[in-house]
């Protein structure tokens, strides 16, 4: 059994309603947290009885929406040696953070459970993929991770010494490409062959409802692609930089 000093958990939410569902499957896992934090921009559910049923502590801006970098603030003031923040619409497998573990302390990396791979050509950018869904055979080394990040509380205060471009998006991108050029930290998505335990995702269903970012954002995929020219003039070196 891999052994973990100190572990929080950071759920976030807005409109999505799959809380008690996440709760259900943190707790679920074989390495237990200690903190669970549910922090949520505006006020769209009422989650009062589900925080005192779980006992988990509710960090709540309830008129304002700050987004998707505002959760990543929060290690900066909650001491914990890892965190894992979860995006709304994740369903983590029993084994989930005990394989992101194993992964970060072998790599001593950012960890994920879905990632790309940046690919600038000569039609713009292009993306691999790793996740979405899709069984993963062996750990695989990314530009960037999403959906669940696995994190050492040094990465979030690296994070941190980069200021945005934007905080309409790219919070992922801003993680793994500040840490990649301030300290060389790799980002990687850990194996997760489909039907184990060690999947970080077992509704991928969720993801693609109404509130998806890239279906509520207008210009998604556009400012996204804009944001990646930015990392890169910034110093960032991809793993696609020579494929």
């Amino acid at each position: 059994m891999l052994l973990v000093s100190d572990l929080t958990v950071i759920l976030s939410t807005w409109k999505r309603n799959y809380l008690e569902t996440q709760i259900q499957s943190v707790l679920n896992q074989s390495i237990a947290p200690d903190r669970i934090i549910l922090y949520q921009n505006e006020s769209h559910q009422d989650f009062s009885d589900l925080v005192q049923k779980y006992s988990i502590e509710h960090i709540h801006s309830r008129t304002t929406n700050f987004r998707y970098h505002s959760r990543f603030t929060i290690p900066l003031y909650v001491e914990s040696e890892y965190f894992a923040i979860f995006d709304d619409d994740t369903i983590p497998a029993t084994g989930w953070l005990e394989n992101c573990l194993r992964l970060s302390q072998q790599e001593n990396c950012i960890v994920g459970a879905n990632g790309r791979i940046v690919l600038n050509t000569i039609n713009g950018i292009e993306y691999v993929t790793a996740g979405d869904g899709a069984s993963i055979t062996n750990d695989r080394e990314m530009d960037f991770v999403g959906h669940c990040w696995f994190v050492k509380r040094d990465h979030i205060f690296t994070m941190w010494k980069h200021k945005p471009f934007t905080y309409s998006t790219g919070e992922d991108i801003h993680l793994s490409a500040s840490n990649k050029i301030e300290n060389g930290t790799r980002s990687f998505v850990p194996m997760q062959p489909a039907g184990t335990d060690l999947c970080g995702d077992t509704r991928f269903d969720f993801c693609d409802d109404e509130l998806a970012s890239f279906k509520i954002l207008k210009n998604h995929n556009k400012d996204r692609d804009e944001l990646i020219e930015n990392w890169l003039e910034a110093g960032w070196k991809t793993v696609g930089a020579n494929s």
